[in-house]
This record gives structure tokens, sequence and C-alpha cells, in this order.
């Protein structure tokens, strides 16, 4: 079940309302380490023209990596 939310949140980072492109970085942020799939899809949105995407986005991505 865990890898069909992860797929489920990297297909809201994609095509998702900015609400949920912000929701889906945060929780794949708190999966941490086993969200590694979701990077490409994260690093392409923090560069978001919208502020509050890039900053949930790159803080995904920090937490991520850790």
């Amino acid at each position: 079940m865990g890898n069909l939310l992860l797929e489920s949140y990297i297909a809201d980072l994609k095509t998702g309302t900015t609400e949920k492109k912000i929701s889906a970085a945060h929780e794949l942020g708190n999966m941490g380490s086993g969200a590694k799939s979701a990077i490409s899809a994260l690093e392409s949105l923090s560069s978001d023209a919208n502020p509050a995407i890039s900053k949930a986005a790159k803080q995904a991505l920090k937490a991520i990596q850790k």
C-alpha cells in the first residue's frame, strides 16, 4: 500500500491543484528516504513560480535526502 500512496503523491505533484501539490510535498517529506522516487518531481517543483509550492518542494527534498 505504501507504494500506491507514494505514486499517488507523485501524481499530485505533477497534475494536482496548488493545495494538492503542497500537501503531497509535505507528506513525501514526512516519508523521508522512503520517498526517493519522488525526487525528480520535487526538483521540478522547487523552481515553481508559486513560492508556496517551491518552498514545500525544497523542504521535502531536504527531508528525503537526509
